[in-house]
Protein backbone atom coordinates (compact mmCIF):
# COMPACT_ATOMS: atom_id res chain seq x y z
CA UNK A 1 0.00 0.00 0.00
CA UNK A 2 1.44 3.37 -1.01
CA UNK A 3 -1.45 5.68 -0.12
CA UNK A 4 -4.62 5.84 1.93
CA UNK A 5 -7.71 8.03 1.58
CA UNK A 6 -9.22 10.20 4.29
CA UNK A 7 -11.56 8.35 6.64
CA UNK A 8 -10.37 4.98 5.26
CA UNK A 9 -10.96 3.18 8.57
CA UNK A 10 -13.22 5.72 10.29
CA UNK A 11 -15.45 4.26 13.02
CA UNK A 12 -14.06 0.73 12.70
CA UNK A 13 -14.72 0.02 16.37
CA UNK A 14 -13.30 -3.53 16.27
CA UNK A 15 -9.82 -2.46 15.11
CA UNK A 16 -7.31 -2.97 17.95
CA UNK A 17 -3.93 -2.49 16.26
CA UNK A 18 -2.32 -1.15 13.11
CA UNK A 19 1.25 -1.36 11.88
CA UNK A 20 2.81 0.71 9.12
CA UNK A 21 6.21 -0.92 9.64
CA UNK A 22 6.49 -2.39 6.10
CA UNK A 23 4.33 0.24 4.40
CA UNK A 24 5.40 2.79 1.79
CA UNK A 25 2.76 5.25 3.05
CA UNK A 26 4.21 8.71 3.77
CA UNK A 27 1.05 10.35 5.12
CA UNK A 28 -1.68 9.19 7.44
CA UNK A 29 -4.61 11.20 6.08
CA UNK A 30 -7.30 13.14 7.93
CA UNK A 31 -9.72 11.01 9.94
CA UNK A 32 -8.01 7.81 8.76
CA UNK A 33 -8.72 5.99 12.04
CA UNK A 34 -11.21 8.47 13.49
CA UNK A 35 -13.18 6.98 16.41
CA UNK A 36 -11.66 3.51 16.22
CA UNK A 37 -12.48 3.24 19.90
CA UNK A 38 -10.59 -0.04 20.49
CA UNK A 39 -7.42 0.97 18.63
CA UNK A 40 -4.77 0.81 21.35
CA UNK A 41 -1.61 -0.15 19.42
CA UNK A 42 -0.08 1.77 16.50
CA UNK A 43 3.38 1.29 14.99
CA UNK A 44 4.54 3.97 12.54
CA UNK A 45 7.18 3.44 9.85
CA UNK A 46 10.16 5.67 9.25
CA UNK A 47 8.65 6.59 5.87
CA UNK A 48 5.77 8.55 7.39
CA UNK A 49 6.32 12.32 7.34
CA UNK A 50 2.80 13.63 8.05
CA UNK A 51 0.05 12.62 10.44
CA UNK A 52 -2.98 14.66 9.33
CA UNK A 53 -5.80 16.20 11.36
CA UNK A 54 -7.84 13.79 13.49
CA UNK A 55 -5.94 10.80 12.03
CA UNK A 56 -6.23 8.94 15.36
CA UNK A 57 -8.99 11.02 16.93
CA UNK A 58 -10.63 9.27 19.88
CA UNK A 59 -8.40 6.19 19.56
CA UNK A 60 -7.17 5.06 23.02
CA UNK A 61 -3.58 4.43 21.88
CA UNK A 62 -1.51 3.31 24.85
CA UNK A 63 1.93 4.23 23.51
CA UNK A 64 2.90 5.97 20.28
CA UNK A 65 6.36 6.72 18.95
CA UNK A 66 6.64 9.59 16.47
CA UNK A 67 9.62 8.78 14.20
CA UNK A 68 12.30 11.43 13.74
CA UNK A 69 11.38 12.07 10.10
CA UNK A 70 7.75 13.07 10.85
CA UNK A 71 7.59 16.84 10.38
CA UNK A 72 3.88 17.59 10.92
CA UNK A 73 1.09 16.34 13.13
CA UNK A 74 -2.35 17.83 12.48
CA UNK A 75 -5.00 19.12 14.88
CA UNK A 76 -6.56 16.49 17.16
CA UNK A 77 -4.50 13.73 15.57
CA UNK A 78 -3.25 12.47 18.95
CA UNK A 79 -5.99 13.59 21.33
CA UNK A 80 -6.35 10.22 23.12
CA UNK A 81 -2.74 8.96 23.21
CA UNK A 82 -1.63 7.96 26.75
CA UNK A 83 2.15 7.80 26.26
CA UNK A 84 3.92 9.80 23.55
CA UNK A 85 7.53 9.37 22.49
CA UNK A 86 8.84 11.98 20.06
CA UNK A 87 12.14 10.62 18.75
CA UNK A 88 15.31 12.69 18.89
CA UNK A 89 15.94 14.89 15.86
CA UNK A 90 17.59 18.18 14.98
CA UNK A 91 14.49 19.17 12.98
CA UNK A 92 11.54 20.76 14.79
CA UNK A 93 8.17 19.02 14.74
CA UNK A 94 5.08 21.06 13.90
CA UNK A 95 2.23 19.79 16.08
CA UNK A 96 -1.15 21.48 15.88
CA UNK A 97 -3.61 21.12 18.74
CA UNK A 98 -3.31 19.43 22.11
CA UNK A 99 -2.98 15.96 23.60
CA UNK A 100 -5.38 16.13 26.54
CA UNK A 101 -5.14 12.41 27.50
CA UNK A 102 -1.34 12.16 27.63
CA UNK A 103 0.10 10.79 30.86
CA UNK A 104 3.75 10.33 29.93
CA UNK A 105 5.94 12.23 27.42
CA UNK A 106 9.43 11.87 26.03
CA UNK A 107 10.26 15.01 24.07
CA UNK A 108 13.20 14.29 21.75
CA UNK A 109 13.20 17.48 19.69
CA UNK A 110 11.86 20.99 19.49
CA UNK A 111 8.19 21.43 18.70
CA UNK A 112 6.64 24.54 17.21
CA UNK A 113 3.41 24.78 19.20
CA UNK A 114 1.69 23.76 22.38
CA UNK A 115 0.80 20.08 22.43
CA UNK A 116 0.42 18.91 25.97
CA UNK A 117 -2.16 20.81 28.05
CA UNK A 118 -3.16 17.58 29.79
CA UNK A 119 -4.59 17.29 33.25
CA UNK A 120 -3.29 13.67 33.19
CA UNK A 121 0.41 14.35 32.44
CA UNK A 122 2.53 13.14 35.32
CA UNK A 123 5.92 12.35 33.78
CA UNK A 124 8.06 14.25 31.27
CA UNK A 125 11.55 13.53 30.00
CA UNK A 126 13.27 16.14 27.84
CA UNK A 127 15.87 14.79 25.42
CA UNK A 128 19.27 16.22 24.44
CA UNK A 129 18.12 17.76 21.11
CA UNK A 130 15.48 20.03 22.70
CA UNK A 131 16.53 23.68 22.88
CA UNK A 132 13.16 25.40 23.30
CA UNK A 133 10.02 24.76 25.32
CA UNK A 134 7.37 26.84 23.52
CA UNK A 135 4.82 29.18 25.07
CA UNK A 136 1.96 27.41 26.86
CA UNK A 137 3.57 24.02 26.25
CA UNK A 138 2.71 22.47 29.63
CA UNK A 139 -0.18 24.84 30.35
CA UNK A 140 -2.71 23.37 32.80
CA UNK A 141 -0.83 20.09 33.30
CA UNK A 142 -2.26 19.88 36.78
CA UNK A 143 -0.67 16.51 37.72
CA UNK A 144 2.85 17.57 36.75
CA UNK A 145 4.80 17.99 40.00
CA UNK A 146 8.45 18.13 38.91
CA UNK A 147 10.03 20.24 36.17
CA UNK A 148 13.55 19.14 35.24
CA UNK A 149 15.03 21.38 32.56
CA UNK A 150 18.29 20.00 31.09
CA UNK A 151 21.18 22.26 30.08
CA UNK A 152 20.43 21.91 26.35
CA UNK A 153 17.20 23.92 26.80
CA UNK A 154 18.00 27.57 26.12
CA UNK A 155 14.50 29.10 25.96
CA UNK A 156 11.34 28.59 27.98
CA UNK A 157 8.35 30.33 26.41
CA UNK A 158 5.70 32.50 28.05
CA UNK A 159 3.30 30.63 30.32
CA UNK A 160 5.09 27.36 29.59
CA UNK A 161 4.13 25.94 33.01
CA UNK A 162 1.07 28.13 33.65
CA UNK A 163 -1.62 26.34 35.64
CA UNK A 164 0.70 23.49 36.70
CA UNK A 165 -0.54 23.82 40.25
CA UNK A 166 1.23 20.74 41.68
CA UNK A 167 4.79 21.65 40.66
CA UNK A 168 6.83 21.53 43.83
CA UNK A 169 10.32 21.24 42.41
CA UNK A 170 11.97 22.96 39.45
CA UNK A 171 15.51 22.01 38.45
CA UNK A 172 17.29 24.03 35.80
CA UNK A 173 20.60 22.40 34.89
CA UNK A 174 23.79 24.28 34.07
CA UNK A 175 22.58 26.35 31.22
CA UNK A 176 24.36 29.30 29.68
CA UNK A 177 21.18 31.36 29.88
CA UNK A 178 17.44 30.87 30.07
Amino acid sequence: VVSMSSSAFKNKTNAVSVSFRESAITEIPSNAFYACTQLSSVVLSSKIVTISSAAFYNCPIQKLTIPSNVDKVGDNALNSVKELIIEDSNTALNIVGTTPAIEKLYLGRDVTSAIVQSSSLGKVQIGPKVTTLPANFFRNCTKLNVAEIPSNVKTIGNYCFYGCSLIKKVTISNSESI
